[in-house]
């Protein structure tokens, strides 16, 4: 009897602290859709209008996603108690397998998307880690 109490508080401890980060991040991942899907849209309709070139293009797509990576974990950093990074790898692991996933589906695998990957998760650790840190000062 002892042991099942112990389970089941256990157990509901970790599912209520499991949900408190499913919804943090879920909050931050719709937020992070939206926002890159926004200027994404717009860098598509200035490229499409010939105001800036594809290489320009190139690098402010890569630039907008490092920023809202960076953003967004400093936001969960912020919101986290201890241990930024882990709330980043978190994050920027999700976006990775997700994005991972989408490319073994869609036949699009290449040795850059491995680099493009390790960017999505450093820019989410360090971003996280800045967010933990603005929070103790």
């Amino acid at each position: 009897m002892v042991l099942f109490i112990f389970f089941y508080t256990s157990h509901t401890y970790l599912m209520g602290d499991l949900m408190k980060n499913i919804k943090k991040i879920s909050n931050c991942f719709l937020f992070h859709s939206i926002t890159v899907i926004i200027i994404y849209s717009f860098l598509t309709l200035l490229y499409y209008f010939n105001i800036i070139d594809f290489s320009l293009f190139s690098i402010l797509k890569l630039l907008t996603i490092m920023i809202s990576f960076l953003i967004i974990g400093f936001i969960l950093g912020k919101k986290n108690n201890n241990k930024g990074y882990v709330q980043g790898i978190r994050y920027g692991g999700i976006w990775t397998c997700f994005l991972f996933l989408l490319a073994i589906i869609l036949h699009k695998f290449q040795f850059k998307s491995i680099i493009f990957y390790f960017i999505i998760l450093f820019c989410s650790i360090l971003g996280s880690v800045f967010g933990i840190n603005k929070k103790k000062s």
